[in-house]
């Protein structure tokens, strides 16, 4: 939201900022944007921290806090969730010419007022990007080791493979049809009526 802000008022100077037809395009490719950089950053430190427990736990053994423990799997799992982000912003213009910017030029508009847009646009898209991972990340460290600084073995869940969740998901809409098709035979509109 505040990126969102800053962006609108100050870089597009839009009055009022939250005029929809500004507003609502922005902060959806914002946050379309922001989504994959943290869940890729959630993954990853879940993921650090599960393969590196006894490290974590030995650095607090020692007596360093959560935040000092755990802050090289933290840094690593910041690099790789932005690494899309920099990359996306180190080929923009050279290599690959942005749905947005394209289609203002389609349009009618003005080769350098697309391309302004298109960067202050992919600014937004990096700037909270950086804030949602850096948040995300934060979380994970205050979920895993808690206040007492103990390591949370407990909140880390181990995820299944996506063909047996789609099994899982393929066999209750299974069990929703059979239990539909049971009631519709015992039933009669009347007895609901009733």
């Amino acid at each position: 939201m505040l990126v969102t802000y800053l962006g609108t008022a100050v870089i597009l100077q839009v009055n009022p900022f939250w005029d929809p037809s500004t507003f609502v395009p922005v902060i959806g490719m914002l946050l379309g944007n922001s989504m994959t950089s943290v869940a890729m950053a959630t993954e990853r430190c879940l993921d650090q921290f599960k393969v590196h427990a006894p490290v974590l736990e030995t650095r607090l053994a020692y007596g360093a806090s959560r935040y000092e423990a755990s802050l090289p799997l933290a840094v690593e799992a910041i690099r790789i969730a932005l690494l899309p982000v920099i990359t996306q912003l180190s080929v923009m213009g050279m290599i690959n010419i942005p749905g947005m910017m394209t289609g203002q030029i389609m349009a009618g508009t003005p080769m350098m007022q697309a391309v302004i847009y298109q960067q202050c646009i992919m600014f937004m898209i990096a700037a909270s990007s950086v804030l949602g991972v850096i948040m995300a990340v934060t979380a994970c460290m205050s979920v895993l080791i808690d206040e007492d600084q103990v390591m949370r073995h407990d909140r880390i869940y181990d995820h299944k493979p996506f063909s047996s969740t789609f099994r899982q998901f393929k066999d209750k809409l299974l069990l929703i049809r059979l239990y539909c098709r049971k009631l519709r035979s015992n039933k009669t509109v009347n007895d609901f009526v009733a």
